[in-house]
């Protein structure tokens, strides 16, 4: 029979999942956490559960683990010293580094909304697996989509292309992923628009959580980071992204069939 204290149980929210993530990495279950750090078995279940403990509880699981106390809870106050607000997110080093598969499982999880910001974003029909077909299964259980793409005419998406070293390949690839949305623009549930906002970060929304890639000054869309961000860890910031993205739709232009530019 598996003795329960070996199991590592489901949080109840976000709030012990950095916890979780290091005793995975540790390799170390809660009966081995108890034994390190003398906490009580039943106390380390309620903060992987996502409950509120003390903060000499947590100062003792992190000098357990050998780790910061604000690794395992970003914003947590740091006794004898000034805690610095943090949010929970998962940084990528550059979207080169997300997993294509990665992709296909966030979009694949939506049940309300799938929200895409880009100027060309043709590493989504490059990379991600049957990104289409995802899409339309998505339509089909209720999702509704909105697709923003760089219009291939405009001056910002010219001046990025020269920023990046692209040329007129940013316009191209503009025009590309227009051709490969076609097929969907006449699907109900499916809007795309093309604007010509100088975009400092492309956003990918899939429910309540944004994967924002943001842009560093001449290098392209995929060298630079990807930060994952859900609104239950931090509202306000998620809605400083939802604003924006809902703005710059706003001021989008509806695509109903590939144009030719």
């Amino acid at each position: 029979m598996t003795d329960h204290h070996d199991i590592t149980p489901a949080p109840a929210d976000n709030s012990g999942r950095f916890l979780r993530a290091a005793m995975a990495e540790q390799r170390i279950n809660v009966r081995k956490l108890h034994d390190l750090s003398q906490v009580d078995v039943r106390t380390i279940l309620k903060v992987l559960d996502g409950k509120n403990s003390r903060d000499t509880t947590k100062e003792a699981i992190a000098q357990a683990l050998d780790m910061p106390v604000t690794d395992l809870w970003p914003g947590a106050t740091v006794r004898g010293g000034v805690g610095v607000p943090t949010v929970p997110s998962r940084v990528f080093p550059s979207r080169a580094e997300v997993p294509s598969a990665f992709w296909g499982e966030a979009f694949s999880a939506a049940s309300e909304r799938i929200d895409i910001l880009v100027y060309g974003g043709t590493f989504l029909f490059d990379s991600v697996p049957s990104f289409l077909r995802l899409l339309t299964d998505a339509v089909t259980r209720g999702v509704s989509i909105r697709f923003a793409v760089g219009d291939p005419a405009s001056a910002a998406v010219h001046e990025r292309g020269g920023e990046e070293g692209l040329g007129v390949d940013l316009a191209s690839r503009c025009r590309m992923t227009l051709r490969h949305l076609a097929p969907l623009m006449t699907v109900e549930g499916v809007e795309v628009r093309v604007h010509g906002t100088p975009l400092y970060t492309s956003m990918f929304f899939a429910d309540d959580i944004v994967y924002a890639n943001h842009h560093i000054y001449r290098l392209p869309a995929g060298d630079n980071p990807v930060i994952e961000l859900a609104r239950a860890d931090h509202p306000d910031l998620f809605d400083k992204y939802a604003d924006t993205f809902t703005h710059i739709w706003n001021t989008g232009t509806p695509v109903h069939t590939s144009p030719r530019y």
